[in-house]
């Protein structure tokens, strides 16, 4: 196995980084040997999953005739180095006869920089606003978990979850092999509904073991196609290949059972995100609705699709219902702030934006909404303030927020936004790049950023027309001419 050393991982308090074989934990380093730290990310690669010992000397040492001790030893290093308990283990598992298993979530990402790696987070579906400052939090945040993770409020739809938390403090974990498929089609829910990149790769990894077990139960499919169709919306991964996965999972659902709700509903949200096809997506995601009425998601999607048609009061209403049915989900209240804002009431944003940090106060998209909602009432310093806040929440030193502090006090809001960019490679934020060129006056490289993205099938080119950041491009011939693709017209 050849590690990358491009990535770094986080799980619990620790980071971990293979270029220099070296574990963190607030300001304590930990050096161990490079094989060590091969077999970790192994481990961490399948959270929750038994790897043998052949499996991992197989990965670790390249097929070369080694024996059992040398994985025991190096198990025993990487607990030691971690403070790990082989009889009450937190990191490292062991399965009597079976192998190892890694217990915690765990995020493996690309090196970046500290204001990148806090920034990328866009833990709801759609909960990142679409402003100046909202996209800039969207296009350059990834959402890690931490130790407080496990404090986070579970979603009322998954009670089954509950009960396994209370049971596994009790008795020995069952085995993702011994699990009732109702057990892990339950808990494979549990991480769709937290929406964080690895919750969802943890969803996708256990709808698949469902429909490996269970090839025709059309629920593990529709419920692998709403997976797929939110990974390709937070860009992990391939948008076509996933988007094209996701049809090809929910189209499989409908074809074992042509009422599947869930189905009905993941199809019309690839179809909206992106083919596209309002109609049809609407056709999916109502005929989603009269399947089952209780659905919060769907109703979520809907009221995006309403908001990108502009039909904003039908938008509000159809997030207010799927917050009726769930109201302890922090993102069906960012949702709303995100329709909220486009409608033009940005105070209305932040009311329900603070009702989600009343169930989670370090919610990145709830910031978000605010700091964007502050810019349509052409507040920037609150704004900045707002998106400050947020950053430090999510762990980002003083160093960077002084930096973009620094920018913002020298240059104003764009000053501030290029800034931001420059942490950025060349591809990411397009629709912000877009912006901050138009308020350096050039109107061509704008426009240029617009129509890759546009290419590029980017969300938020859904709501085009209504940005109003955008709005000195409406008169602009090549800009009229998206506005017509996009509306199939």
């Amino acid at each position: 196995m050849t590690t990358s050393l491009d990535i770094e991982l986080t799980f619990g308090d620790w980071n971990a980084d293979p270029s220099c074989n070296q574990l963190r934990i607030d300001d304590r380093q930990v050096r161990i040997e490079p094989q060590t730290m091969d077999v970790l990310v192994f481990l961490a690669q399948h959270p929750g999953q038994v790897l043998s010992k052949s499996e991992l000397i197989q990965e670790v040492w390249d097929g070369r005739a080694v024996s059992d001790d040398a994985l025991v030893v190096a198990i025993y290093e990487l607990r030691k180095a971690l403070g790990d308990n082989a009889r009450q283990p937190t990191y490292i598992e062991t399965i009597p006869r079976r192998g190892y298993r890694w217990l915690l979530p765990t995020e493996i990402h690309n090196k970046q920089t500290a204001l990148e790696l806090a920034q990328r987070s866009k833990p709801s579906w759609r909960a990142a606003t679409i402003g100046m400052l909202g996209i800039a939090a969207a296009a350059a945040t990834v959402w890690f978990l931490s130790s407080s993770e496990a404090k986070r409020i579970v979603p009322t739809t998954a009670p089954a979850i509950q009960q396994q938390t209370v049971e596994t403090q009790t008795v020995e974990p069952q085995t993702v092999e011994t699990q009732t498929v109702e057990v892990q089609m339950a808990k494979g829910r549990h991480f769709l509904d937290q929406r964080t990149p690895s919750s969802l790769h943890r969803a996708a990894s256990t709808f698949r073991r469902v429909v490996e077990l269970e090839p025709t139960f059309a629920n593990a499919h529709a419920d692998l196609a709403l997976t797929l169709t939110l990974m390709a919306d937070l860009r992990l991964g391939d948008r076509f290949e996933l988007y094209h996965a996701a049809r090809t999972a929910a189209e499989k659902a409908l074809a074992l059972d042509p009422d599947a709700a869930r189905a009905h509903s993941a199809l019309g949200i690839t179809q909206l995100l992106f083919d596209w096809n309002f109609d049809a997506a609407d056709q999916s995601l109502q005929r989603a609705i009269e399947l089952d009425p209780e659905e919060p998601m769907t109703y979520q999607a809907r009221g995006w699709l309403l908001s990108a048609n502009q039909h904003h009061k039908a938008a509000e209403e159809s997030i207010r219902r799927a917050i009726a049915i769930d109201p302890v989900n922090p993102s069906r209240y960012t949702d709303l702030g995100f329709v909220l804002n486009i409608a033009g009431k940005p105070r209305q944003a932040i009311v329900e934006a603070h009702n989600a940090l009343e169930l989670d106060a370090a919610f990145g998209p709830a910031y978000e909404t605010i700091s964007y909602a502050q810019t349509l009432l052409h507040d920037e310093p609150a704004a900045v303030a707002t998106h400050l806040e947020m950053l430090r929440r999510q762990g980002v030193g003083d160093g960077p927020r002084n930096t973009l502090r620094e920018a913002f006090d020298h240059g104003g809001l764009t000053a501030y936004i290029a800034t931001t960019l420059k942490w950025l490679p060349p591809e990411e934020a397009l629709m912000l790049r877009a912006q901050l060129e138009l308020r350096l006056g050039e109107t061509d490289r704008a426009l240029a950023y617009v129509e890759r993205a546009f290419d590029r099938r980017d969300w938020e080119i859904l709501w085009l027309p209504q940005l109003q950041e955008l709005a000195e491009l409406r008169t602009e011939p090549r800009f009229s001419r998206l506005v017509r693709r996009l509306q199939g017209t």
